[in-house]
C-alpha cells in the first residue's frame, strides 16, 4: 500500500452533497439569524437605541435575510431534484 492509499483510507472525503448540505444548512441558519435580527434592532430603535455599531436600518437587514433564505430554498430545491433524478437510475 502506498503513502497515498494509506492517507485516502485515513482521512475522510468531504463529496460535494455534503458541502451543499452544510451550504445549506448554514444560509438558512444565518438568514434566519439575520430576520431575527432585523426585528429586534426594529424594536430597539423605537426606543432609541441601537444593538449594531453601524446603523443600518432594519428593513436592509431585512432585505439580507430575505435573500439568503431564497437563495437556502434554492439550494433545497437542488438537492430534492438531484436525488429524484439519482433515485430514477
Amino acid at each position: 500500500m502506498s503513502y497515498y492509499e494509506s492517507c485516502q483510507e485515513a482521512a475522510p472525503i468531504m463529496n460535494i452533497k455534503s458541502i451543499e448540505s452544510l451550504l445549506t444548512r448554514s444560509t438558512l441558519a444565518v438568514g434566519a439569524f439575520a430576520i431575527l435580527l432585523a426585528f429586534v434592532e426594529g424594536f430597539v430603535q423605537l426606543l432609541g437605541h441601537s444593538l449594531m455599531a453601524r446603523n443600518y436600518a432594519p428593513s436592509r437587514i431585512l432585505e439580507i435575510g430575505a435573500v439568503l433564505l431564497i437563495l437556502s430554498i434554492a439550494l433545497m430545491v437542488k438537492q430534492i431534484r438531484d436525488e429524484a433524478r439519482s433515485s430514477r437510475t
